[in-house]
């Protein structure tokens, strides 16, 4: 009896022993998946930080531009990309006076040369005239305003000519024109005069006053041509927008 006794009492040392074996183990497993799962979310919070911060960084690296004729006058200023690259022709005295004429011709490439912004600013007249039934008519039309210069938005259009040509623009416009007339109002089959009398923008000073022609997003050196509107997307498209929306000038009569 005392022999069976002995063997019973083993027999429950010896299974307590493995429950408590299995149980370390259930517990030890169970705080390694949690090490696990923490781990896995700091590398996650970590990885997402630091994209975060290079597309913060990318998107911090933007130049100053500005339009060296119009300084002295009525700045007119942008920001572009640090990749992109700016180049200008000067004609004429600068700053500019009030008997001869003077021009400045901005562009900023992109990096792969796909497209470019241009800026052509002058102190000349603005020449001819738009009849609308000589004229044809838009087909689509978007815009936003600008949030640095009043009275001035980014706008892209498509137009039909009378012969069925089409043409496209993506650039700033005039957002008013002759006080009531609002960009607002316009709609398919209107007038294509209704958009290319915005196109030309004005800046003055005390005493002289600057045009600012079509600044827009240009592929080919063209700002319009036809079916230039399948062009506009893309990351270097998007980055051209961004140049247009940042700028920055004062209107005469906006």
């Amino acid at each position: 009896m005392a022999v069976k006794r002995l063997q019973n009492g083993s027999a429950h040392v010896i299974i307590i022993i493995v429950l408590v074996v299995a149980l370390i183990g259930a517990l030890g497993w169970i705080f390694w998946q949690n090490m696990s799962r923490n781990k896995d979310a700091d590398l996650h919070k970590s990885d997402k930080h630091a994209t975060s911060n290079k597309v913060e960084e990318r998107e911090a690296k933007l130049v100053s531009g500005h339009s060296e004729l119009a300084q002295s006058l009525s700045p007119l200023t942008f920001k572009y990309p640090e990749t992109w690259k700016l180049n200008r022709e000067i004609k004429g005295p600068n700053p500019p006076n009030g008997s001869d004429i003077s021009s400045e011709a901005i562009t900023i490439t992109a990096p792969d040369d796909s497209m470019s912004v241009g800026f052509d600013i002058s102190n000349g007249g603005i020449g001819g005239m738009c009849v609308p039934e000589e004229e044809g008519k838009i087909r689509s039309l978007s815009y936003e305003g600008l949030q640095n210069t009043k009275g001035v938005s980014f706008a892209t259009y498509v137009t039909d000519d009378l012969d069925g040509t089409k043409h496209s623009y993506a650039g700033l416009i005039r957002t008013v024109v002759g006080g009531s007339n609002n960009v607002a109002s316009l709609k398919a089959g209107d007038s294509s005069c209704s958009v290319y009398l915005r196109n030309a923008l004005s800046v003055s000073g005390s005493s002289l006053s600057l045009n600012v022609m079509s600044p827009s997003i240009r592929i080919n050196g063209q700002d319009t041509s036809p079916d230039i509107s399948s062009r506009y997307s893309g990351r270097m498209y998007e980055e051209a927008k961004a140049i247009l929306l940042s700028t920055k000038m004062t209107l005469s009569n906006p």
